[in-house]
């Protein structure tokens, strides 16, 4: 049985992805990044291109995560896609301004 999400659940949830994705990109800038410990996946291969091209980290990441987020649209459906792609876009900025 599906639940209805009430605003707070909405609300609720903005704010912890939020934390969440400030408390990661903390981490990688003042930790990782500065001792160039490569992070996995897409972030990964982000950082490896700064490092060798100088590109930034955080929009070089929501550049290559793009099309992955137009294939998980439609298999996972669109609330769940849009709560990842918000964590996506807080956490490549936060990238990007810490």
């Amino acid at each position: 049985m599906k639940q209805h999400m009430t605003l707070w659940d909405y609300v609720s949830s903005v704010f912890r992805i939020l934390i969440g994705t400030f408390m990661a990109a903390a981490a990688f800038s003042f930790l990782q990044y500065p001792n160039s410990i490569p992070t996995g996946g897409i972030t990964g291969i982000a950082q490896i291109l700064n490092m060798l091209i100088g590109t930034p980290v955080g929009m070089m990441a929501i550049a290559m995560n793009v099309p992955l987020f137009l294939l998980a649209g439609r298999k996972l459906g669109t609330v769940f896609m849009l709560g990842s792609l918000l964590a996506m876009l807080c956490e490549n900025s936060f990238i990007d301004l810490l």
